[in-house]
């Protein structure tokens, strides 16, 4: 699968921007039992991603959000950590080949993997594993357990 270079430079701008909530949504997936978790980051003001999005939730709920982001003057991104199989079924009517391509042999070893939608078009990207002292103390569990 080859990457336009400025379309990968748009989605690594998004990533640094939000890449907290994608951790955030990679736990939860995580802790609902997601089967090979990964992150969906999607640009509700891009068509192709807000047909996903749209197709996995509430289209009305995603209206609102993009109403309230505008609203308060953000730019809204969704980030949303769902099973790796699930995230191939909901991009493969757009996006074939990064639904193939994230179907394939898990070659992320310890990290895990953000598909991000945006711009008019689909970045599979690498991320590196969450470090263990920092999922601890979001989770409450440093030093031991929680407090």
């Amino acid at each position: 699968m080859d990457l336009d270079p400025d379309l990968l430079r748009l989605h690594a701008a998004y990533i640094a921007k939000a890449r907290e909530w994608a951790e955030v949504s990679l736990l939860k997936a995580t802790r609902d039992g997601a089967t090979e978790p990964l992150v969906l980051m999607l640009d509700p003001l891009d068509a192709v991603a807000r047909r996903i999005a749209d197709a996995a939730g509430d289209a009305a709920d995603n209206e609102r959000a993009v109403e309230e982001a505008a609203r308060r003057g953000v730019y809204p991104i969704f980030t949303w950590g769902v099973p790796r199989a699930y995230a191939a079924e909901l991009l493969a009517r757009d996006l074939p080949e990064v639904a193939e391509a994230i179907l394939g042999p898990h070659p992320f070893g310890d990290g895990y993997l953000i598909i991000v939608v945006a711009g008019g078009g689909a970045s599979p990207i690498v991320m590196p594993p969450l470090r263990a002292a920092d999922v601890a103390e979001w989770t409450g569990t440093a030093g031991g357990g929680p407090p």
